[in-house]
């Protein structure tokens, strides 16, 4: 399984979204930009995407989730280690209250790892990172051994990204 994405500004990713209905593209917006996903076995339609490889999944991706990503660059030396640490460990859903997916993504063009993960609300999500499971196999402490800057990334980020509720279906909604 890979999984693609693009950034770009809403309205021009929502017109890609809108081009391709027959794709199962994920829109989210976060601070300063949208992000566009698609998960699939085929090629995808980005022009020019950043490719993961699945390592491990669970749950379903969903356009209506908080999604919160983690990058954590390593380097030659320490990627081994650093991908059968993350992979060692796959949360299970009921465990967590309003969790709904997770990823782990190699990217297939620098030593970047991504961890994903779908919940119902940022505040699920934060209450998941005061569990142990978050501090001991994803928070920044429990990679910073394997972890490492590099000139193109930063040693370890998040970033959150919200789902989009278009005026259409609030419209819907309301009447």
């Amino acid at each position: 399984m890979k999984l693609y994405t693009t950034y770009g500004t809403y309205n021009y990713l929502h017109q890609i979204q809108l081009n391709h209905t027959d794709r199962n593209l994920l829109i989210f917006s976060g601070d300063d930009q949208s992000i566009l996903m698609e998960e699939t076995t085929k090629e995808t339609i980005f022009q020019q995407p950043n490719h993961y490889r699945v390592l491990s999944r669970s749950g379903e991706l969903s356009s209506n989730d908080f999604l919160a990503t983690i990058s954590i660059p390593t380097t030659d030396d320490h990627k081994y280690q650093l991908e059968k640490k993350l992979e060692s460990y796959l949360p299970i859903l009921s465990d967590f209250k309003g969790y709904h997916s997770f990823r782990l993504l190699k990217s297939m063009k620098s030593n970047v790892y991504k961890i994903a993960f779908g919940f119902d609300s940022r505040l699920s999500y934060e209450e998941f990172k005061k569990s142990s499971s978050f501090r001991n196999h994803f928070s920044k402490e429990a990679v910073r051994s394997l972890a490492g800057a590099s000139s193109v990334h930063a040693s370890y980020l998040e970033k959150y990204f919200y789902s989009i509720v278009e005026e259409d279906s609030v419209n819907q909604i309301e009447n």
